[in-house]
């Protein structure tokens, strides 16, 4: 039902738990959802996608957490999970693995194509990492200064003419 969202920086709320962070993004009762947790603390659970999204992600055992003590992988993967947390049809990254090292990086990729295969969300990735993006899209747009350069299968975007002349610099027919 709609997008999810992460931002290339975190935006999340240090001075808030992990299980707060989750509430803040999932509790679609009302408008006022998290204010009313101060009032009356035993609405404080995680609705039953954001639970999903906690054990698909491996949160359970940081939910009492503050995001200040976590490790910066493990933000992002809470960053994502907020994200998730509302089940929205299309779920929009804007540099996941910005910050990660390369075993993390692969890690996300497969949390993302699980999310995509397994919960049935389409996902818009933009990513810097190629390689990530190789492992994880099904298909592949690449843009050069904002215009479509190359539309199809990840295997065939570093065959494209267009694509090697703008992104390596190099005439369409040279050998990498």
């Amino acid at each position: 039902a709609g997008l999810g969202r992460t931002f290339q920086s975190l935006e999340l709320f240090d001075d808030l738990s992990v299980r707060e962070n989750l509430l803040a993004a999932s509790d679609q009762r009302d408008a006022l959802g998290y204010v009313t947790d101060l009032f009356w603390p035993g609405r404080g659970r995680l609705t039953t996608t954001a639970a999903a999204a906690v054990e698909e992600l491996g949160l359970g055992d940081v939910l009492d957490k503050l995001p200040t003590e976590l490790s910066y992988g493990q933000r992002r993967l809470v960053a994502i999970a907020r994200a998730v947390s509302t089940r929205p049809s299309v779920l929009l990254l804007d540099e996941p693995g910005a910050g990660l090292d390369e075993s993390e990086t692969a890690e996300l990729g497969h949390l993302i194509r699980r999310l995509a295969h397994e919960w049935g969300m389409g996902v818009l990735l933009i990513e810097h990492d190629v390689a990530m993006v190789l492992r994880t899209s099904d298909d592949v747009v690449v843009l050069d200064f904002g215009r479509t350069i190359f539309t199809g299968a990840p295997g065939r975007v570093s065959d494209d003419p267009t694509v090697r002349t703008a992104y390596l610099g190099l005439p369409a027919t040279a050998d990498v």
